[in-house]
């Protein structure tokens, strides 16, 4: 999917569907970043979301992650979103990118995946990842749920 956004000329829309997966951003939270929280984040492989509901958490941000938050970086004005330019609003950006993988996930489909892709579910991946990985660092089911974004102590899934 991302190959499909840079041949489109959409790198934004490529950076932001990696920034998801890698680290389990709702689109919103993605869309809003601004390059103070991404200067953080390079500097200590840490992102902080303030997210749904004004809950702030940490999100350990891997190599993929840091490298599209660096690009972005050099590529935007200081204060500015990382992904939204000053003409755009922000959930005009959104129901776009949106709108771009509803219509690739059809080319897609069959071939890669049974199902139709979403942007939400590059977030349920990583939360399955995530969950996985925690399990095998020797985390009981409650420690991963506790710390998988959209995880909670009581749900059965991540």
């Amino acid at each position: 999917m991302c190959r499909h956004a840079m041949e489109a000329g959409r790198e934004d829309f490529s950076h932001m569907l990696t920034l998801i997966r890698h680290t389990g951003l709702r689109l919103h939270e993605c869309a809003r970043l601004d390059t103070a929280t991404a200067a953080g984040a390079v500097r200590r492989s840490v992102l902080t979301i303030k997210g749904k509901g004004g809950k702030v958490r940490d999100i350990p941000a891997n190599e993929a992650a840091v490298a599209i938050l660096d690009a972005r970086l050099a590529l935007t004005r200081r204060g500015a979103k990382l992904f939204v330019p000053d003409d755009v609003r922000t959930d005009a950006l959104m129901q776009q990118l949106e709108q771009f993988v509803y219509h690739q996930s059809d080319s897609l489909r069959g071939r890669f995946c049974a199902v139709r892709m979403t942007v939400h579910g590059l977030r349920h991946t990583y939360a399955a990842e995530r969950y996985a990985e925690l399990i095998g660092a020797g985390h009981t089911a409650f420690e991963a749920r506790k710390q998988v974004p959209g995880g909670s102590a009581t749900s059965g899934m991540p």
